[in-house]
């Protein structure tokens, strides 16, 4: 009986060891036949230059008017608050020019120098406090007015106007009598300027 017992035993532990031994082949083969995969993706902040200028729109148009015997004798000068308003994304240059090669007179064939005029910008009520200004005389050449070694949004700009050229008397006999233009009651000389920003 004792025999018989011992038998029984070692062959339960011989069959217990026996499904162990299967138990972890199979457990080491369903880890060997795991599909391991990965791939990739590559993120991109893109950061695109944008820059954008625009003219107060209740300054399209500037008159100088001489309409005393004082300003004639001055000239005339305005500055122009918030005159200008950019969006840039980095630094920015803005420049200026004529689109035409004098202030020509309405209605007649007369003309007044564009060097009569000179254009000077300053701090308006927002900047970045890293422009520098140029006093531009005006001409059909693009020049530079502002630079800036950063950007901003809404920043604004004052801008002068600057044509006490025209003092001294300098346009006393410009006047001259059309009755075609404006029904003779004044001269108009004029001309279209453009400003352009590019990123620096």
């Amino acid at each position: 009986m004792l025999k018989q017992t011992k038998a029984i035993i070692y062959l339960s532990a011989l069959i217990l060891g026996f499904n162990l031994s299967v138990e972890n082949a199979n457990a080491q083969e369903g880890a060997q036949s795991v599909a391991i995969a990965s791939d990739q993706v590559k993120l991109n902040i893109v950061l695109k230059p944008i820059q954008t200028i625009l003219v107060n729109s209740s300054h399209d148009i500037v008159n100088f008017e001489y309409s005393s015997t004082d300003i004639y004798k001055s000239g005339v000068s305005k500055e122009l608050g918030n005159h200008l308003s950019i969006f840039s994304t980095g630094g920015f240059e803005v420049s200026v020019k004529s689109d035409n090669e004098s202030f020509k007179r309405v209605g007649g064939n007369t003309s007044l120098a564009l060097s009569d005029m000179k254009i000077v910008a300053s701090n308006g009520s927002k900047t970045n406090s890293s422009e520098s200004y140029k006093t531009v005389t005006l001409s059909t050449a693009t020049v530079n007015l502002i630079e800036s070694t950063k950007g901003g949004r809404d920043l604004q700009y004052n801008v002068t106007y600057n044509n006490s050229a025209g003092g001294n008397d300098k346009y006393l006999n410009e006047y001259k009598y059309i009755a075609t233009a404006n029904t003779g009651k004044e001269a108009i000389f004029t001309t279209d300027i453009t400003y352009t920003i590019i990123a620096k």
